[in-house]
């Protein structure tokens, strides 16, 4: 619920203004207690949601104790900005988002790797050189026993750069310094290399249909939230003057999933009348959203942003 407008800054562009918009949600999904506060930016052209205050990075550890990452069967993100494209297309979509490149001459970094589906995915197609980097020791683990290259700290990071491709897929919302994290990892880039950041849309028809029931809040692990404007405006707060937006989509890709975890209750999840319903429902939404996405660019389920490297700092 919005609360009254107070002088707490954006962490993004400094507006001294912002309002809660969500406070004490639960974990609907692993159970962790701590609840947080999130408010949002006051001003027009940036919208950032944020945590205030922040845990601390040893606070935010205790919050992946148990976590999707952690098993062998998370999924697999869908290719960013062909997200339609079956998996008999697959290596002619990544060829298509590298460039025409030679899949096997690239050198690719998975920052945020989880359990290393992703990677598996882009090793499969052909991808050369495959790297991968989390902060979760256990989903490291996780990754290494599907025989997959993954770095134990960002010093491996760097000296095993610099690559031409660097993922963030659904992580950028997980850190506590987003600026200071482009502008660190944007560093491994070699120039001409991209960055593609993958990321859920509070600008979506989901999240407006069901406000705190969103499953793109996943309180308390997402500490930013964002939508295209403040997205766009993350990479310019932390341009060092070497960075540029080459893409900018939403995708609704994920639609389904989010919609069908923003049902919480016993009712929806498990009752044999309220799973009915809940499925007859998607078809109608999702109808309207892909209307919505018509008329609004950018209210699909999941914001896709590119950056390339132009210049060296």
């Amino acid at each position: 619920m919005t609360v009254a407008t107070s002088n707490v800054d954006c962490p993004l562009c400094g507006t001294p203004t912002s309002h809660t918009v969500l406070n004490g949600r639960p974990d609907y999904e692993y159970g962790v207690k701590r609840a947080l506060t999130y408010r949002q930016c006051s001003n027009g052209g940036c919208g950032l949601i944020f945590v205030k205050p922040l845990p601390t990075l040893a606070e935010v550890s205790t919050f992946y104790q148990k976590y999707s990452t952690h098993t062998t069967n998370d999924s697999v993100p869908r290719i960013p900005l062909l997200s339609s494209a079956g998996e008999s297309s697959g290596r002619r979509a990544l060829a298509a988002l590298f460039g025409g490149a030679r899949l096997g001459t690239l050198s690719v970094l998975d920052y945020g790797c989880g359990g290393g589906a992703f990677m598996s995915k882009l090793t499969s197609l052909g991808v050369g050189q495959v790297t991968g980097y989390d902060f979760d020791p256990e989903a490291c683990q996780n990754a290494r026993t599907r025989g997959l290259n993954v770095l134990s700290s960002e010093d491996e990071v760097s000296r095993s750069g610099p690559y031409d491709f660097i993922f963030l897929n659904h992580v950028i919302e997980h850190l506590i310094d987003p600026i200071g994290d482009i502008q660190r990892i944007s560093a491994y880039l070699k120039v001409g290399g991209k960055l593609v950041l993958r990321t859920p849309n509070t600008q979506s028809t989901l999240c407006r249909l069901f406000g705190a029931n969103w499953r793109g809040w996943e309180t308390p692990r997402h500490l930013h939230l964002f939508s295209m404007k403040s997205l766009i405006g993350l990479v310019e707060a932390a341009d060092t003057a070497g960075l540029r937006a080459a893409y900018v989509s939403t995708s609704n890709a994920m639609f389904l999933g989010m919609y069908h975890e923003s049902f919480h209750t016993r009712c929806w999840r498990a009752g044999r009348l309220g799973k009915l319903v809940r499925h007859a429902l998607s078809y109608p939404v999702f109808l309207l959203s892909t209307v919505n996405k018509w008329f609004t660019r950018y209210s699909g389920e999941e914001l896709c942003l590119v950056v390339e490297k132009v210049a060296t700092k």
